[in-house]
């Protein structure tokens, strides 16, 4: 059964340097709640060898921005993605 509400739902990832544990929880969402509007994953400043393993994961309806300097995640949470 499909909610219109989860269908104009979009969550919000921060992570850093877990690109491996990212890309399991974004596969989990897209499993588990298909009907998803979105995925916006925040990468806070990871070294590149995780923005690497995030950028070839082609996750369904995911969207992936970075952030260039660290910043926390309560601060990265914070953002606007108009900020980014």
């Amino acid at each position: 059964m499909s909610s219109p509400v989860a269908a104009a739902v979009t969550v919000v990832i921060p992570q850093h340097g877990q690109a491996d544990l990212t890309v399991k929880c974004v596969g989990g969402l897209l499993r588990f709640h298909p009907t998803l509007a979105r995925i916006l994953v925040i990468d806070d400043g990871s070294p590149r060898e995780a923005l690497a393993v995030l950028q070839s994961a082609q996750l369904d309806r995911t969207e992936l921005l970075r952030v260039d300097e660290r910043r926390g995640v309560a601060r990265v949470g914070q953002l606007q993605v108009d900020d980014i």
